[in-house]
């Protein structure tokens, strides 16, 4: 078994004294700003995939059919969605100054291949009958070599009051979670590197080793590099996690890999313009898992906009991820 040290002030957050719960905020009664144009198809021919070719996708069923926000199914979204104007209603308005001292970085073993930070809950955050999640962020690219946690929101008081819960940014050393590949078909496909393998020991050395941590309600939630090590790791071990927001990244295109996740609840989220492949990948994804029977997945497909991750630390995917909990 590897240990993982737990600091003092990790342990001591822990203490746990009951406040007065707080109350979530509310959905605009109006979603007419955020839904998209339900008759625009995924891009084929996105920047960086001009010499792809994709196979012809089957029609999607379910397009903006109900509310993005509580229904499942296949939604065409605004970019309005992502803003991070403090007017937008899915945004907390919260104030991230002084939360970045709430991260606090260890290394995974011996430092070579991980490091990882990690924000525990407030001091006074009252006590999930069953533990606390487990939320587990996984940068991009961008996030290699790296020992500083990019993401705030998730550690912010506000946002830890209405979702109290362990965070934790992994900070990958020296490789990518995996290598990019090119099926005949043309379709980009991923091969994951020993990365991922640190990446879940971790996980689960952490699930084990926190003090009143749920081990039924591990959260992934991750960008480009970090969407694509999301599914990576849901294929690896789908009876481990509760659920997943991959945002972005290249997902598994095979209906036996969807086998393995349909059990999972998914909130899968895509650029229609993303640089690198469009939409459509995402969306054979998810045809793939409607075809296996999974019945808790949303595809938000994000119209006009490209490699962009500002819709994985809006509150209502919080809320969402804190209501799912594995049997």
């Amino acid at each position: 078994m590897r240990y993982i040290l737990i600091t003092a002030s990790l342990l001591l957050a822990c203490t746990l004294n009951p406040v007065s719960a707080v109350e979530l905020p509310s959905l605009p009664e109006d979603l007419s700003p955020f839904m998209g144009d339900p008759e625009r198809g995924a891009e084929p021919r996105a920047k960086h995939a001009a010499t792809r070719t994709y196979p012809e996708l089957d029609p999607v069923i379910n397009v903006n059919q109900g509310n993005p926000f509580t229904d499942y199914g296949h939604f065409r979204m605004f970019k309005a969605v992502q803003s991070r104007n403090r007017s937008n209603p899915l945004r907390l308005d919260v104030d991230i100054k002084g939360s970045k001292e709430r991260w606090q970085t260890q290394p995974w073993q011996d430092g070579d291949t991980l490091y990882f930070s990690l924000a525990a809950p407030l001091e006074d955050a009252p006590q999930p009958e069953h533990g606390f999640p487990l939320v587990v962020l996984q940068p991009g690219i961008g996030g290699v070599d790296k020992k500083n946690a990019g993401d705030q929101m998730w550690i912010t008081e506000a946002h830890q009051r209405l979702f109290p819960s362990y965070v934790v940014y992994l900070h990958p050393q020296g490789q990518r979670t995996h290598s990019y590949m090119t099926r005949p078909d043309g379709i980009n496909n991923i091969e994951p590197t020993a990365m991922i393998g640190h990446y879940q020991e971790c996980i689960v050395g952490l699930a084990q080793s926190l003090p009143n941590v749920d081990s039924k309600r591990i959260y992934l939630v991750g960008h480009s590099m970090g969407g694509s090590s999301t599914w990576q790791l849901m294929l690896r071990s789908p009876e481990l996690y509760a659920a997943a927001v991959p945002n972005a990244g290249v997902p598994p295109i095979d209906v036996h890999e969807a086998e393995r996740l349909k059990n999972i609840p998914i909130w899968m989220m895509m650029g229609n313009d993303d640089p690198w492949s469009g939409s459509i990948p995402y969306t054979r994804t998810y045809q793939n898992l409607l075809q296996v029977g999974a019945q808790k997945v949303r595809y938000w497909e994000i119209q006009d906009i490209g490699h962009s991750s500002g819709t994985t630390d809006i509150w209502p995917v919080a809320a969402w991820l804190f209501a799912q909990r594995r049997e």
